[in-house]
């Protein structure tokens, strides 16, 4: 691997975030305030 292109790898690899996040997400969910838990 070339100089050149370790460099667009780190790049990329800092824009594009290595984890994905799906709708489900727990994590998520908090962040947007929707709780799973009841409110009692």
């Amino acid at each position: 691997m070339n100089v050149f292109s370790r460099i667009v790898k780190g790049i990329k690899n800092a824009i594009i975030p290595a984890t994905s996040v799906d709708m489900q997400s727990q994590e998520l969910l908090d962040w947007l305030g929707i709780s799973s838990t009841p409110k009692n």
